[in-house]
C-alpha cells in the first residue's frame, strides 16, 4: 500500500513576502496558487516563485512544522530557504556538544575527587 507524502512549502511573494502552507500534491497546489485560487494571501500578493520545500510521511509531521514555520517571521524564512538556518542548527550543536564536553569532564574530576575523599577518610 502506498503512502502519501506530505509536503510543507513556501511560496515567495512579488512583494517579497512569504506564504507557507502544506498539501499532499504540490505540484497542483503551487498551479491553484499561480491562477489566484490557492490562497487569499497568494491572490493579494501575487506569486514569484515555489522556494522552499520540505517532505513529510505524516500529516501531523507536516501540520506541525507547517504551524512552526508560519509563526516566524520573514528573516527566520529566508535563512531556512537560503539554507543558513540549517547552518545555524549545525553550528548550535557543537557549540552544545563542546559545552556538554565540559560539564562531563568537570562531573568525572568532582566524582574522583569525591573518590579520593572517600578513601582518605
Amino acid at each position: 500500500m502506498n503512502q502519501w507524502k506530505w509536503y510543507v512549502y513556501i511560496i515567495e511573494c512579488k512583494d517579497g513576502t512569504y506564504y507557507t502552507g502544506m498539501t499532499w500534491k504540490p505540484d497542483l497546489r503551487y498551479d491553484q496558487h499561480l491562477s489566484g485560487l490557492g490562497g487569499v494571501y497568494t491572490a493579494k500578493h501575487g506569486v514569484k516563485k515555489m522556494a522552499y520545500i520540505e517532505e513529510h510521511e505524516e500529516i501531523e509531521a507536516a501540520r506541525t512544522r507547517e504551524k512552526q514555520i508560519k509563526g516566524w517571521g520573514q528573516k527566520k524564512k529566508r535563512k531556512l530557504i537560503s539554507g543558513q538556518w540549517g547552518e545555524i542548527v549545525v553550528v548550535f550543536c557543537l557549540v552544545a556538544l563542546d559545552v556538554l564536553d565540559s560539564l562531563l569532564l568537570r562531573l568525572r574530576l568532582a566524582v574522583a575527587r569525591s573518590n579520593n575523599n572517600i578513601l582518605e577518610d
